[in-house]
């Protein structure tokens, strides 16, 4: 059995439903609903429909703060944004790798909140046709402008 479907068998224990509000899946209302941690985060994955999105959700009022008052891309840290993408690379081949269980290349995937559409150019390079959705005018202006993409 490899890896991915280990991951993908990986049900809500009793132990830990008590602490897991979700029973339904916010996509088609499906109930078939799994739980996977992948790297620190918790994904959720609908059997039904088979979308797989992360757990934790903001208020939409967090959302805006975040969005036009703490995130902001200057000069100065464009190095950082360069050194997180190439240490967040290996995480991001293990997600196209458990996202190709359920969805193999060549097919459509989209990331919603995407910041500056690094895992969409790897999910490319993989064969995925991917669109990316991003609220910070910052990230998209980045992404956008950024010399690997021109």
């Amino acid at each position: 059995m490899t890896d991915f479907e280990k991951n993908k068998k990986i049900k809500i224990d009793s132990e830990k439903q008590t602490n897991f509000q979700l029973s339904i899946c916010k996509l088609c209302s499906g109930s078939n609903i799994d739980k996977l941690n992948l790297g620190g985060t918790e994904l959720i994955i609908c059997s039904d429909c088979g979308i797989v999105y992360n757990s934790s959700f903001k208020s939409i009022q967090e959302l805006q703060k975040y969005y036009q008052e703490d995130y902001k891309i200057t000069t100065d840290n464009i190095i950082n944004t360069e050194k997180r993408r190439i240490f967040r690379l290996p995480e991001q081949i293990e997600l196209i790798y458990i996202i190709n269980g359920f969805k193999p290349a060549p097919a459509n995937l989209l990331d919603f909140g995407c910041d500056k559409a690094y895992f969409l150019d790897e999910a490319r390079r993989y064969g995925y046709k991917s669109t990316g959705i991003e609220q910070s005018i910052k990230a998209k202006e980045y992404s956008n402008n950024r010399e690997d993409r021109r």
